[in-house]
């Protein structure tokens, strides 16, 4: 339980200090986003959200796992799945599909 000494005036929400309840205010009653997203235009307060969102929902696909297809946008993140099904999975090379640079996967 949050001991709240700033409330929202839109949504009652409480905050512990009146920088986060500004914040609050900005992010999710005042839609004032200064830093717009070129490809869907949904705004962020910070420009780490924006840089965030671009990588989650915007970057396209780099890497498939050779066992069901699957994609994905790091090499980490296709390197953890391919554990699932190789569990003896050590260092493999992997052709970069956009510079075609041979890369150690670990």
């Amino acid at each position: 339980m949050v001991h709240s000494t700033s409330k929202c005036e839109f949504c009652g929400a409480g905050y512990k200090s009146a920088s986060s309840l500004k914040l609050h205010i900005q992010n999710m009653h005042l839609k004032n986003h200064p830093y717009k997203c070129d490809t869907c235009g949904k705004g962020f307060l910070v420009m780490k959200q924006l840089y965030m969102h671009n990588r989650v929902e915007h970057e396209e696909i780099r890497f498939t796992c050779e066992f069901c297809q699957k994609p994905f946008k790091t090499l980490q993140g296709v390197n953890n799945h391919v554990r699932l099904h190789d569990p003896t999975f050590k260092k493999r090379e992997h052709i970069c599909s956009i510079c075609s640079k041979i890369i150690l996967l670990t």
